[in-house]
């Protein structure tokens, strides 16, 4: 059929976190399902979505406790730019508001 096996023909995740690295991008584990919840030390670390650079920065500028206006001002780009990367941060880590999105950096070691 032409189909590799399972996991034949795919790079070793060690790989994949140093070209990343090297790129200037970060992997950011899956969020748990909630079965995982439950279960002692059953946490996923599955590479989802990457954060870019600039969602990283503005990730550290949330935990100064920078407001929209504040980060528009220290990124240099409007307020509505601002909106849109905290837009692609929380459906990155499967959040819906700033302080969820802090919780899950700090579980992702992402700050």
């Amino acid at each position: 059929t032409g189909q590799p096996a399972d996991g034949e023909g795919q790079a070793p995740d060690a790989y994949l976190r140093q070209v990343l690295a090297e790129a200037g991008r970060s992997v950011v584990p899956s969020p748990r399902p909630p079965e995982a919840h439950a279960e002692p030390g059953g946490a996923a670390a599955h590479p989802v979505e990457l954060l870019t650079e600039r969602e990283l920065k503005i990730l550290r500028l949330l935990k100064a406790g920078l407001g929209n206006r504040e980060l528009a001002q220290s990124l240099f780009v409007s307020e509505a730019t601002v909106k849109w990367h905290l837009h692609n941060i929380f459906a990155k880590l499967g959040v819906k508001n700033r302080t969820s999105a802090l919780a899950r950096a700090q579980q992702n070691s992402l700050l």
